[in-house]
């Protein structure tokens, strides 16, 4: 894909002391110039509703999916 930067995603899998696994996914994006932090601002809303979506995906196939399942925003690198 090409695009004004470098954008990676992590994921992290944390026990929990009750047996679950919490999972915290962190979006990443390294701008190159304006043009790299004008595209994330612009583009954050639909990638919140995308990584929202993905997370779900992974906690509906993993069989334990829980209403509390929400985003806490964004990192932007740069």
């Amino acid at each position: 894909m090409r695009a004004p930067g470098r954008g990676w995603l992590q994921f992290e899998a944390i026990p929990l002391a009750d047996g679950e696994t919490r999972i915290v996914q962190t979006a990443m994006w390294d701008p190159v110039g304006l043009y790299g932090t004008l595209y994330w601002v612009t583009l954050w809303p639909l990638h919140e509703v995308i990584f929202r979506a993905m997370l779900h995906g992974i906690a509906e196939d993993s069989g334990c999916l829980k209403p509390s399942v929400r985003c806490r925003g964004f990192h932007t690198r740069g």
